[in-house]
């Protein structure tokens, strides 16, 4: 993979250059698939995500079936319609990545809420309604929080 040590337009030369090179007739599979993946790699590093795809696309025709998952892996990190320069972050994502623990938290803080046994109130002068909300919120967010796990798990 290409490290972060050129200018954009640096990837973008070495790029073409390769991609020059890719189109010489009488090269044997082995050596398309590792230059469209250095290709895809260039790219990649100029922030230029559908080009690397394409390029990672390409490689995928000539893969050595050792290198096959690494492959798919770069295209999963540079699908189209993410954000130019890398994965964009949403809530979503970062929902689903972190929805196990989330589950776990927003049902233990929900039992700490329901129980007013446990806490008697006390927290913050809050009223036996507000409580109530409180709780029966955080459980229905633990409930959506199950969901979006299971959901992305399969």
């Amino acid at each position: 993979m290409v490290r972060s040590r050129g200018t954009r337009e640096d990837y973008i030369e070495q790029a073409k250059e390769k991609e020059r090179k890719v189109m010489l007739p009488g090269l044997i599979v082995a050596e398309k698939f590792r230059l469209f993946n250095e290709i895809g790699d260039a790219y990649y590093a100029a922030g230029k995500n559908q080009e690397a795809y394409r390029a990672y696309r390409r490689a995928l025709r000539n893969v050595v079936k050792k290198d096959e998952g690494r492959l798919y892996r770069k295209m999963e990190r540079v699908k189209p319609g993410e954000k130019e320069g890398g994965r964009k972050k949403t809530l979503g994502t970062l929902v689903s990545k972190f929805s196990p623990a989330l589950t776990i938290v927003t049902f233990a803080i929900a039992l700490f809420f329901i129980s007013f046994n446990l806490t008697g109130y006390s927290i913050g002068g809050l009223t036996q309604e507000s409580f109530r909300w409180i709780s029966t919120s955080l459980f229905i967010l633990g409930l959506v929080f199950v969901f979006v796990y299971f959901k992305n798990k399969r």
